[in-house]
C-alpha cells in the first residue's frame, strides 16, 4: 500500500508554536521565511518529524510582516513547487482575526479548513473570521473543532451518550 507524502508548513511567522510545542526537530532553523527571502533552499528547510513520515517546514528564523514578504501569486508558485514533491501540503496559518496573513494564504490554496477551539472560540469570532474569508473570495471547505472534551462529565458525552462510533 502506497503511503502518501505529507508536508506541514508552519506559516505563523509572528508567533510560531507548532514545531516548538510538539516536535523535537534537528538543529536547523531554516524555514518558511528563509525560503521566501532566498536565504535557504526548499531542501534545507525540510525537517522529518521523528518517528513519523511527516515532513515539516517551520516558520523560519526571521520574523516579518507576512504581507511584506509574499504576494498571493508568489505563494501559489511556492505551493505548486511543494505539490510536485508531496501528495498533501498542509499549511498551518495564524489566527484569522488579529492579522491578515491568513487571508493571503487562503487565496493561494485549493481548500480551507477553519479550525475552531471547542469551548474557547466565541461564535462572534468565528462569524467575523468567516466574513473576512468570504470578503477575499475564499470558500471554506469545512470546520475542524479541536480540544473537545469527551469525558463523562462533558456536554458532548451527555449529548451523545458515549456513542462515538459514527465519528471514527
Amino acid at each position: 500500500e502506497k503511503q502518501n507524502k505529507v508536508l506541514l508548513i508552519e506559516s505563523d511567522i509572528r508567533r510560531p508554536s507548532v514545531a516548538k510545542s510538539y516536535y523535537r526537530l534537528r538543529g536547523t532553523v531554516h524555514g518558511f521565511t528563509d525560503i521566501i527571502i532566498g536565504e535557504a533552499s526548499f531542501e534545507k528547510a525540510i525537517n522529518i518529524v521523528p518517528g513519523t513520515n511527516l515532513h515539516m517546514i517551520t516558520s523560519g528564523s526571521k520574523r516579518y510582516d507576512f504581507t511584506d514578504l509574499v504576494s498571493v501569486e508568489q505563494l501559489k508558485k511556492f505551493i505548486r513547487i511543494c505539490t510536485e514533491e508531496y501528495d498533501y501540503v498542509i499549511i498551518g496559518s495564524p489566527p484569522i482575526i488579529p492579522v491578515s496573513d491568513t487571508l493571503i494564504i487562503t487565496q493561494a490554496t485549493d481548500y480551507t479548513m477553519y479550525v475552531v477551539r471547542s469551548e474557547k472560540t466565541k461564535i462572534i469570532s468565528v462569524a467575523e473570521g468567516l466574513r473576512k474569508l468570504i470578503s477575499v473570495g475564499t470558500k471554506v471547505s469545512g470546520f475542524i473543532i479541536n480540544d473537545i472534551d469527551f469525558s463523562k462529565n462533558s456536554f458532548y458525552a451527555r449529548y451523545y451518550d458515549g456513542d462515538y462510533s459514527s465519528y471514527y
